[in-house]
């Protein structure tokens, strides 16, 4: 299921989903888990596999978070 928002989209792919963002042009991806955001896809979703397993961060991942 694909959800829109106004500067926001749910991608989903098979049962991974990230949040879209787009702001000043740039796309940003959100872990749904954390809410931390990330400027690629792969990213994120490495984020939020960690948080839905280990119900915390990493911190090899969250260091390549930007501020949205």
């Amino acid at each position: 299921m694909i959800s829109y928002m106004r500067n926001q989209r749910l991608v989903t792919r098979s049962d991974e989903k990230v949040r879209e963002t787009r702001k000043a042009g740039k796309v940003y991806y959100t872990c749904d888990e954390c809410g931390f955001a990330y400027e690629t896809k792969e990213f994120a979703q490495k984020c939020e596999d960690w948080c839905s397993e280990h119900h915390s961060c990493s911190l090899e991942i969250t260091k390549h978070a930007v501020e949205v």
